[in-house]
């Protein structure tokens, strides 16, 4: 096309004149679309005029209902007559039909009309309608037309115009003819007020049409200049991609020269960023593969660690004591016997532990570990497990104390909840000091969470040595300055059981004066 073979200039200022004729053009077209509107917004603005034809129809039918209710009474005495079945179809069909069409227009009505029409359908549906079926159902037969008392009790009511139905419906009349009075007077106030507006808004109309003929020469050699926009878009866009920022985009629509150098200059700053993002997401790989590679070695290091040494040390000694009883058991007294016979019992007990805890253990590596919480009595478990730890704690003259009595519940597996408190209990009493005591508590803390603590008084842990707790990439083996050495697979186990339930461990000790290991859990499980 010719166009596209125009450099800049010109394809502008054959822009900015092909705008002004649009905006001429457009001024006159929106003229005449205007007087269409104005005539649609006139039958919009009708809504009173069916609104005073919904209020004469209801006069009509009140008016009428008179003559059907004296008929009913003077006149009407078979059943089902022509009259007797208008007025029922007033009552059913009718009324509501005119009454439900009020209630939507009033929707546009002001409260002072809305107010009157809530007081006008009151009369009728408690008053008025009660009236006419209290008449009905009275004079509903042959019978009761003979039945003076009965008769005499209606046509009461409806004989003369002071009567209670004919005065109802003389009153209901009248604020029909009200309401009807101010409908229309609405409606005249509304045309007059919609025929000025428009009247105003047409010379608005030819005062803008004029100004935009003028303001369009104007703004046509001003947007000339307008050239300079993308550029300077582009000088911006290539600042920000000289410091780092992949994110811009410059997005240019000149369909010209200009709009193909930013088209090609967007795609190359997308082709940039999707190179970004990969070699992101390929640094996020490698450092997760090595964040797991290191977990990994580390599990396999305990893993081997307790294989290599903990398990060996039992086994060792099973042999070496095994073998004496079975090779020199005779030339061994009672007592002999008797000590090689705790030796293997504390052997067994040890190894039954350590084999216990390598199975929960694997357990959690491989997410096969059940969790059933269930609300527990925490101090209650506690005397549970005491007796299990009394032979151990006998055996170095330590005793078990429980601190605390006062009932505390949480929302916890009974199973892994006892192994951690078995599990600090035990590490309490190896760290113990000979004939030192161990205290228990379980207490309720006030921010939705219990608290239970293993409180021992041995040869503490010094803050370096508390920094490698709970960890499995540290050999705990060789922390502290006790002869009695342990894997720490059960504080990391400890520390497993507690995350699962939404819990933390934690330690305080001082070297020399004791340990106090104590974990939290919630009251209730999420």
């Amino acid at each position: 096309m010719i166009i596209r073979n125009f450099n800049i200039y010109k394809k502008l200022t054959l822009g900015f004149g092909i705008t002004t004729l649009a905006i001429i053009a457009g001024s006159i077209f929106n003229y005449y679309i205007l007087e269409r509107n104005i005539r649609i917004v006139k039958n919009i603005a009708n809504v009173h005029a069916p609104s005073g034809q919904a209020v004469n129809d209801l006069y009509a039918e009140i008016s009428n209902s008179k003559m059907l209710i004296k008929n009913w009474v003077f006149i009407e005495m078979k059943s089902n007559t022509p009259n007797k079945q208008r007025l029922v179809n007033f009552h059913e069909k009718r009324y509501p039909k005119i009454r439900n069409k009020l209630y939507f227009l009033a929707d546009s009505w002001e409260q002072e009309e809305q107010k009157l029409l809530n007081g006008i359908i009151k009369l009728i549906e408690d008053s008025l309608i009660p009236q006419h079926r209290f008449i009905m159902d009275k004079l509903d037969s042959f019978e009761s037309y003979d039945n003076p008392m009965i008769l005499f009790e209606t046509m009461s009511m409806v004989e003369q115009e002071d009567d209670p139905v004919m005065a109802l419906s003389n009153n209901i009349l009248s604020d029909l003819d009200q309401l009807n009075g101010i409908i229309s007077k609405k409606y005249d106030q509304a045309k007059n007020q919609m025929e000025a507006s428009n009247e105003r808004f047409r010379n608005a109309i030819l005062i803008i049409g004029l100004l935009l003929m003028l303001t369009s020469i104007g703004t046509g050699l001003f947007l000339s200049y307008q050239i300079i926009k993308p550029i300077r878009k582009l000088q911006t866009a290539a600042q920000e991609i000289s410091r780092g920022n992949l994110n811009v985009k410059v997005a240019l629509n000149s369909r010209d020269e200009l709009q193909d150098l930013g088209d090609n200059f967007d795609i190359m700053v997308e082709n940039l960023r999707h190179s970004r993002k990969k070699l992101q997401r390929a640094n996020e790989q490698l450092l997760q593969s090595q964040q797991n590679l290191e977990k990994s070695n580390a599990t396999k290091d305990k893993f081997f660690s307790i294989i290599a040494h903990d398990l060996r040390a039992p086994f060792s000694a099973f042999v070496s004591v095994s073998d004496v009883l079975a090779n020199s058991q005779n030339a061994l007294s009672p007592e002999r016997r008797q000590s090689f016979a705790q030796n293997i019992h504390q052997s067994a007990l040890h190894l039954n532990s350590l084999i216990e805890n390598l199975l929960q253990w694997s357990r959690t590596q491989t997410d096969r570990l059940d969790f059933e919480p269930e609300d527990i009595d925490l101090n209650m478990l506690l005397d549970e497990i005491i007796p299990v730890t009394q032979t151990q704690a006998q055996n170095k003259g330590i005793s078990i104390l429980k601190k605390t009595n006062i009932p505390v519940v949480a929302a916890c597996d009974k199973n892994l909840i006892s192994a951690v408190i078995r599990n600090l209990v035990s590490n309490a009493i190896k760290y113990s000091n000979k004939g030192s005591n161990i205290e228990l508590f379980a207490r309720d803390l006030k921010d939705g969470f219990v608290e239970v603590s293993v409180r021992d008084f041995g040869i503490g842990i010094s803050q370096e040595d508390m920094d490698k707790l709970f960890r499995i990439d540290i050999n705990t083996k060789y922390i502290g300055e006790s002869t009695e050495k342990g894997t720490g697979l059960g504080l990391i186990l400890c520390k497993e059981f507690v995350e699962k339930h939404q819990g933390n461990i934690f330690v305080e000790s001082e070297v020399n004066k004791g340990s106090v290991f104590s974990f939290k859990l919630p009251k209730n499980q999420q």
